[in-house]
């Protein structure tokens, strides 16, 4: 488990089928200063919301998640406890 962007909420949506958690990132983050379009994300899984300095981010594909940024993901997987937990392991040959 990573010690840096750990979750702070999390809310059970459309009639449990799906969780929407927001996470704190800190330092060291391994989402930090890679673009969205970059990130392998899990199947299921999005970027819904960047809240950086006061204001709301409706991401896209060239924006970037920032140490102290505080983040929404919608996924319909179970079990996120950490931001690094949406990304997709890469398989090795």
């Amino acid at each position: 488990n990573s010690l840096n962007s750990a979750m702070e909420t999390m809310h059970y949506i459309l009639d449990d089928k799906a969780e929407a958690l927001e996470f704190r990132i800190e330092k060291d983050s391994p989402v930090s200063g890679v673009s969205l379009e970059k990130l392998n994300l899990k199947k299921n899984s999005i970027v819904a919301c960047i809240y950086r300095n006061g204001t709301v981010i409706l991401p896209r594909g060239k924006d970037e998640i920032r140490e102290g940024d505080t983040v929404i993901i919608i996924t319909a997987n179970k079990g996120y406890k950490d931001i690094s937990d949406i990304l997709e392991t890469r398989k090795q040959q």
